[in-house]
């Protein structure tokens, strides 16, 4: 898949394609219907397909404060895009200026002129321009207007309730894992630098890596079972989020616990996958008791392990 960070310089094998744009925060359910639909018409006319996505998301702009974390970093919107087979990306470094463009100027400037853009396939609820002054029935007349294809994909629900990125932000908050992989169709993925920690889990015999710099939707505080490759090796983990108050310590940590692993991960860059959530963080009185909780919490997720295990292996078998 090819990366294009200038908008203004377009290969010709990409003009004439069929466009999607969108955040594509997560990458859910509702966006891979969106990708399906894209490819249906791109097929039926032999053009390449282009997904058009934000970097950063306009709500970080707009809203700086509080911070606005996204789903999925830059790089795994990449990834996840490339496998659903687009051909190329267009990332909008998004800034005041870009989003105060009135959406006719863009449709005509930059879809139609620059792009040549043949069809258009975005959800029903999108929106783009000044003000959101581009909804699907405006740009369905622009297009017709325009000669071009436009389709409006409804939203997909799932058990009831749209799919949607926000849906799965609040979920995140709930700890409820398992329904956000549901709506992922995949683990909901953790990425962040392994750093010095107070070393207490070696002393416990639970050495943990402490992840910093993680950029995405932190989950609920509590004790999920994970999964994670290194070094071409696929690890169960249990992961804790939150404080530790068995210890009166405060300060919020993300600590893996990899099963079956000795060595130093120290600066090295750790992709947590979340399989489902186990309990909540927990106060004990006494570090004995912390430490037979541990061990049974592990044992918990090393009966989730069944032969075969791949990182893929998060189903609902793994309990809600």
């Amino acid at each position: 898949m090819e990366i294009i960070t200038k908008i203004n310089q377009i290969p010709k094998h990409l003009l004439g394609g069929a466009l999607a744009i969108g955040k594509f925060d997560g990458m859910h359910r509702g966006h891979t219907l969106i990708v399906a639909r894209l490819h249906e018409h791109a097929q039926q006319r032999g053009i390449p397909t282009i997904a058009m996505t934000f970097d950063p998301l306009p709500a970080q702009v707009l809203h700086p404060e509080p911070w606005i974390l996204p789903l999925s970093t830059r790089e795994q919107k990449t990834e996840l895009l490339a496998e659903q087979g687009i051909d190329a990306m267009i990332v909008c470094p998004t800034n005041r200026s870009f989003l105060a463009r009135m959406a006719e100027e863009f449709f005509a400037n930059f879809i139609c002129k620059i792009l040549k853009t043949q069809v258009i396939v975005e959800g029903r609820h999108f929106h783009f321009g000044h003000h959101r002054g581009g909804s699907p029935e405006q740009l369905d007349i622009w297009c017709r207007e325009s000669g071009m294809t436009f389709e409006a994909v409804e939203t997909i629900t799932y058990k009831g309730e749209p799919v949607s990125s926000s849906r799965i932000r609040s979920l995140l908050g709930e700890g409820k894992m398992c329904l956000v992989n549901d709506l992922l169709s995949r683990p909901y993925r953790l990425t962040g630098k392994v750093v010095p920690g107070e070393r207490r889990g070696h002393t416990l015999g639970f050495p943990t890596a402490n992840l910093a710099d993680v950029k995405t939707v932190i989950p609920h505080p509590g004790l999920y079972a994970a999964t994670l490759r290194y070094s071409g090796r696929d690890y169960m983990a249990a992961v804790h989020i939150g404080d530790n108050p068995t210890f009166g310590t405060t300060p919020f940590k993300i600590e893996v616990f990899l099963l079956d692993f000795a060595g130093n991960l120290y600066d090295q860059t750790l992709r947590v996958d979340f399989l489902r959530r186990l309990r909540s963080v927990m106060k004990f009185a006494t570090v004995d008791e912390l430490v037979a909780r541990m061990h049974c919490d592990v044992a918990e997720i090393r009966a989730s392990n069944k032969p075969g295990f791949t990182q893929s292996s998060w189903s609902s078998g793994y309990g809600a």
